[in-house]
Order: structure tokens, then sequence, then C-alpha cells
């Protein structure tokens, strides 16, 4: 007898946080989503969790356990400047890594010149 295992297919679902507070979900028609919010009770998040917990539908709570969460986020405004400056570090990245590939080993370099360093401060 053989057996087959078909991984299921991966559905795909995108959260966009605007910086307003509203948030949106895109996904196929057959992914139901639920955007809940969890009650903000300060200094006891247990609380929260428990409370959370208890309001959502129960076809939802089968899926709300730390073990099925799948990507957590900040929702903070997300401004041009921060936009601009993770692009500047981009590709700085990048140009290290070309220059880093284009760099060629020269066998004994390292070596000729640490010793022209030693003559230099024996010299001085």
């Amino acid at each position: 007898m053989k057996f087959t295992t078909s991984k299921p297919r991966r559905e795909t679902v995108v959260i966009a946080m605007h910086g307003d507070g509203f948030v949106e979900a895109f996904a196929e028609r057959n992914v139901d989503i639920l955007i809940a919010r969890v009650p903000h009770c300060p200094g006891s998040e247990v609380l929260a969790e428990d409370v959370f917990e208890r309001m959502l539908p129960e076809r939802f709570s089968e899926v709300y356990f730390p073990g099925k969460a799948r990507a957590s986020a900040q929702n903070r405004p997300l401004s041009p400047s921060t936009i601009r400056d993770a692009s500047f570090v981009e590709d700085m990245l990048e140009t290290r890594n070309r220059l880093d590939h284009m760099a060629v080993p020269v066998e004994g370099a390292g070596e000729a010149a640490a010793s022209k360093l030693a003559r230099e401060r024996s010299a001085g």
C-alpha cells in the first residue's frame, strides 16, 4: 500500500496597518479573517488576553494560542524619512556586498603589510 502525503496549500494574507489606525486584511475569498482588538488593561496583560479569548467566536478561538502565531508587529506610523533611511542602508549594504565579491585576495599581501608596518614602527 502506497501512502502519499501532500502539503496543504498555503494561503496568503496581507494585513495593511495605516498610520491613522485603520487596518485592512487582504486574502482570497475562501480565507476567513477576524480583526479584533485586545482590551487595554495596564498592568494585567493576562487579564486582557483572557477577556480577548472569551470575546472570540468559537471557530477563531481554535487558532488563538502562542503556537499558532504566524507573525507580529508594532503598529507605528511609517514615515517617508524611515523609508528613505531604510532604502539608503539597503543600497549601502548592496554596494558593500558587490565590493566584497569584486575583491581578489592576494597571497601574502597580509604578511607584507604586517612586515611593512613593523619596519615603520621600528624606524620611527
